[in-house]
């Protein structure tokens, strides 16, 4: 089983590994809020998907989020997985204390600290200590980059034997390719991601206008949107 905050996430993400798992003869079972990405596509039709009803990636309301701790208990107490891969914050900080509540093993991805980690304070006080109680007893955590993982081992938020770095989810070639011919006389920024502040959307348009005034040629583009359901979003 497959845990994230999108459906999204999955097919942006995770196709490569899910094909894999079936592969290799799994059965695999993906859990997200339902979204325009939750139609499964023609090559996974071994693959079950499970809509979460009370996951809110905006909401820090503690009534919403034991909702979501009792539903994400009930779908595992109900398909009983033989282990539980979870992405993204809150599946990582509630879907480890259902599973553990089952005794149903877990792998936690920490593929950044999200919104909880803008805020110093709110990352010290809240977000850090609900880390260290939600991985204390996972099998196996795995960073994606190297500034998290200190992050986490000088808090002392998991257990060296939990940790696994890997140098990010990579990127599939056959969908994303560079262009043959590069214009050698002009260059051109990209910025590709989600508007959210936290990714420099704010920077990246301040270093544009500075070229600008100093009459540089060079063409900056955006390519991406908002996510309305992230506070951090423009």
């Amino acid at each position: 089983m497959l845990v994230a905050n999108t459906a999204w996430n999955f097919w942006n993400y995770r196709q490569a590994l899910i094909k894999r798992l079936e592969t290799e003869g799994f059965t695999v079972i993906l859990v997200a809020p339902a979204d325009r990405f939750a139609t499964l596509p023609e090559e996974n039709r071994s693959t079950t998907f499970i809509a979460l009803r009370r996951l809110s990636r905006k909401s820090f309301s503690p009534f919403q989020n034991a909702r979501l701790l009792l539903e994400l208990w009930h779908v595992f107490k109900t398909i009983r997985p033989d282990i539980i891969l979870l992405f993204t914050v809150k599946p990582n900080l509630l879907g480890n204390v259902a599973a553990r509540s089952i005794g149903i093993p877990t792998i936690s991805i920490v593929e950044g600290l999200g919104y909880s980690g803008a805020s110093p304070f709110f990352w010290h006080r809240v977000a850090a200590p609900l880390y260290r109680l939600a991985f204390c007893t996972t099998q196996k955590v795995v960073f994606l980059n190297r500034e998290d993982y200190r992050e986490f081992e000088q808090l002392h938020l998991i257990h060296p034997e939990q940790a696994t770095l890997i140098p990010g989810p990579g990127v599939d070639t056959g969908d994303f390719q560079c262009p043959e011919k590069i214009q050698e006389d002009h260059l051109t920024f990209l910025f590709s991601g989600r508007l959210l502040a936290a990714k420099g959307i704010r920077e990246f348009v301040d270093a544009a206008r500075q070229l600008h005034r100093e009459q540089s040629n060079a063409s900056f583009l955006v390519a991406g949107a908002p996510d309305p359901d992230n506070p951090d979003s423009i």
